[in-house]
């Protein structure tokens, strides 16, 4: 399906300042999972694998979301418009994993 978006090049992480490694821990066991599940249903890809595609957009583009749209967008490679990875990248922020990334939670 969308496997190849992110091995070509998401995760707006919003950052949470003065989070404590126990209330890290906890955020993580809580959304991690949900996370995991949510980029598996819509891109059939292994979390990790995902999460490390996701981390190098966020490398790339940083807080430029027009740039996020674009990477997700050419890496569908023709499965997805700019309103597809919109629509992606809301989702995937709902997920609410503040000043983390899904590799970040992996490791706790």
């Amino acid at each position: 399906m969308l496997k190849r978006c992110f091995y070509a090049a998401v995760f707006i992480i919003i950052p949470c300042a003065g989070t404590n490694a126990a209330n890290y821990k906890q955020i993580c066991d809580q959304n991690f999972k949900a996370a995991c599940k949510f980029i598996f249903e819509v891109t059939e890809m292994e979390c990790m694998d995902a999460a490390s595609a996701l981390d190098e957009v966020d490398s790339y583009c940083g807080d430029d979301s027009h740039c996020w749209l674009e990477a997700l967008v050419d890496a569908s490679e023709g499965d997805w418009d700019e309103r597809d990875a919109y629509i992606f990248l809301n989702e995937l922020d709902a997920l609410d994993l503040p000043g983390a990334t899904i590799l970040n939670c992996y490791q706790y």
